[in-house]
């Protein structure tokens, strides 16, 4: 893949494209080194997961791409409440205002 490719994956779209980085804590408890990245699409209905990838050789992080998916499911949750309380007007659980692709 080059520039131009990675660019009109990214750029040229009709739907809101996020990359969501995972990142190692440095001994500052502040984001650190780069484990895994996702190019992530916000859809009316939903999160797609469009391109991911994550470091597989490390001992210290069994279970990263599961953990990638697992907090996927989670955005995609948050996702559909924000969707709904726009819907309704008011605010539904506790973590309907948070932005789903922001870095928690």
């Amino acid at each position: 893949m080059d520039e131009t490719d990675y660019a009109d994956m990214v750029e040229h779209t009709p739907v809101d494209s996020y990359v969501v980085e995972y990142r190692e804590q440095d001994a500052n408890g502040l984001p650190g080194r780069l484990v895994g990245a996702c190019l992530t699409d916000q859809q009316g209905d939903g999160l797609s997961m469009i391109y991911s990838f994550f470091e597989t050789d490390s001992d210290a992080r069994p279970g990263l791409g599961n953990y990638i998916i697992i907090d996927h499911i989670l955005r995609a949750q948050q996702a559909a409440a924000l969707c709904l309380s726009r819907l309704l007007g008011r605010r539904v659980g506790a973590d309907a205002v948070q932005d789903p692709l922001s870095s928690a």
